[in-house]
């Protein structure tokens, strides 16, 4: 016969009256403010109180109680495209940061290829009742998309940017970054290009030529540098600068490209930085600063995602439901990470 099982009773779970009670005040109250519900004008002296209490008995609150006497269930449902694209994959863990912060999660369905998965992805995540929903694509926003569930929605989306999306302003960024070495004397300012850039590096290079024309500069085609990769990088500026090509200052449209140049730089007896300026538009998150003359215009995934749900909460608490063709989003502009 097996032995009986010791009489072990877990500990009873602390409830919002045993706060109430510690803290002297009204369940409703206390209610109130540990589910942060909206528009409640609770004084921050009682505030403190309650949570006081909460942290004394060792209150943790029922999420299930919670979603049901408050019909919201702190999850925001998101729809992307691609999981390894390294800026959706930094936008989603900025949003998630956000998120956490605001005692919310993120509700990540399967990536959707074409506007028919997105819809279906989003009625998905409306059926298990998240509160918001957060669309964040590499490319452009699909104009086809329909039936989207009526719920406070924000789109994150490649450039060109559509009406109701944010996105990274490709143009002006680069136009700034251009500016930055244009004001500090640089007059031969090299451009290299990644081989078959896709559109949102078609822009970056019309914000290059844009900042030329704005400083009464011509264009000159032997300094925009279409290469491949970091080793085609290295080949095409070694040549150049082999053959006193002019220039004193480089704009490196992606990582690769910049530790081509760099090495080149090297290999050519020029110091990157202090001899040549370099500046990079960074897609991969984080950009640390270099040493003096290396600087960084890192992909802005913390402000889109800031963006985006302040967005959504400014909805939900106006009891708006966004749609695909809503108010335009902001174009967001890339920081400058370094001095020269």
């Amino acid at each position: 016969m097996p032995a009986a099982r010791p009489n072990a009773r877990s500990p009873a779970r602390i409830t919002i009256r045993d706060v109430a009670a510690h803290a002297g005040l009204s369940r409703a109250t206390v209610s109130l403010v540990l589910n942060n519900v909206p528009g409640a004008r609770i004084p921050p002296e009682t505030q403190e109180r309650v949570r006081a209490s909460a942290a004394a008995l060792g209150f943790r609150p029922n999420a299930l109680a919670r979603a049901l006497s408050t019909a919201r269930s702190m999850t925001i449902g998101c729809v992307t495209d691609s999981l390894a694209d390294p800026q959706v994959a930094a936008v989603l863990a900025a949003a998630q940061k956000l998120a956490w912060q605001r005692q919310e999660m993120l509700l990540l369905a399967p990536p959707a290829r074409t506007a028919a998965e997105i819809s279906e992805r989003a009625s998905w995540l409306a059926e298990r009742r998240v509160d918001r929903l957060l669309l964040c694509l590499s490319r452009p926003l699909p104009p086809d998309i329909r039936d989207m569930p009526a719920l406070p929605l924000a789109i994150i989306a490649g450039w060109p940017a559509a009406a109701g999306t944010a996105a990274c302003d490709e143009k002006e960024s680069a136009r700034q970054a251009t500016a930055l070495l244009l004001a500090t004397g640089h007059r031969k300012i090299a451009c290299l290009v990644p081989a078959g850039p896709d559109d949102a590096t078609q822009q970056a290079i019309q914000g290059y030529r844009y900042a030329l024309a704005e400083a009464g500069l011509d264009f000159d085609p032997a300094l925009e540098l279409m290469v491949e990769g970091e080793h085609g990088a290295f080949a095409a500026l070694g040549r150049r600068l082999a053959g006193g090509e002019k220039m004193n200052a480089l704009f490196c449209l992606d990582e690769a490209t910049q530790a081509g140049a760099v090495a080149a730089l090297k290999a050519a007896g020029i110091a990157a930085g202090s001899e040549m300026p370099v500046v990079t538009r960074v897609n991969r998150l984080p950009a640390a600063p270099g040493g003096p003359g290396m600087v960084s215009f890192p992909y802005p995934a913390e402000e889109l995602a800031g963006w985006a749900l302040n967005r959504l909460h400014r909805d939900e608490k106006a009891g708006a439901a966004a749609t695909a063709t809503a108010t335009a989003g902001p174009a967001i502009v890339r920081r400058v990470v370094g001095t020269l």
